[in-house]
């Protein structure tokens, strides 16, 4: 057995982006919950993990399909062929219209499946519902360009758009703890997912129109 310093390499330099990128969603998903427990206490806390936990999985879902199925078809059609560039248009469309349908169709839904399967003590107001969605809808969108990103082998460009949502994170527990609100972190973490959205966007794709995809 022996290594290939060649290909040690390119396994280091393509994975040490991701596996920061890795650390940042876990600071992000985990430290919510934390921040939130701390500041509201786990009443709270337990009523809006189960309405962030329904916005998440269908997202979650979505990026494994896109990664497992898109990323191979990307890949090997090139970003400089005719197909190529289509399939890229494609992607960042679809993902671009899913994440307005899942907004729409979330904050619609949600609050009647909530209260069916667990009770009006963890229903959440419709401002609280509505920025969930939102920012869930954002990661979705998000799926677009970093799959874009990935099949271009530009894993840095996609740790670059989540810091962003750390940004979002702090900015929300600021708010939080001196106004007492869970919207106003909602609020700023929807925000923040629209920042990493728009950078991951622009990586992509450059122009003013990857600025103007989080607005809707």
């Amino acid at each position: 057995l022996s290594f290939d310093k060649d290909i040690r390499r390119r396994l280091w330099v393509a994975g040490w982006p991701l596996a920061v990128n890795a650390l940042f969603l876990y600071a992000v998903f985990q430290g919510e919950r934390l921040v939130i427990g701390g500041a509201l206490g786990l009443a709270v806390l337990g009523s809006y993990a189960i309405t962030a936990q329904l916005a998440l999985l269908p997202v979650m879902i979505a990026g494994r399909l896109s990664i497992g199925l898109g990323l191979p078809v990307l890949a090997r059609a090139g970003a400089t062929t005719a197909r190529g560039a289509q399939l890229r248009q494609d992607v960042l469309q679809l993902f671009q219209a899913a994440g307005v349908l899942f907004w729409f169709g979330f904050a619609a839904l949600a609050p009647l499946v909530t209260l069916r399967l667990f009770g009006p003590a963890y229903a959440q107001p419709p401002a609280i519902v509505a920025w969930i969605a939102a920012a869930a809808a954002l990661r979705l969108q998000k799926t677009g360009p970093a799959t874009l990103l990935l099949a271009s082998g530009r894993a840095r460009d996609i740790m670059a758009g989540n810091s962003a949502r750390l940004a979002g994170l702090a900015a929300g527990t600021l708010g939080m703890i001196a106004l007492h609100d869970l919207t106003v972190f909602v609020a700023a973490a929807a925000l923040g997912e629209a920042a990493s959205f728009a950078t991951a966007a622009w990586r992509a794709a450059p122009g003013t129109t990857a600025l103007l995809l989080p607005l809707p």
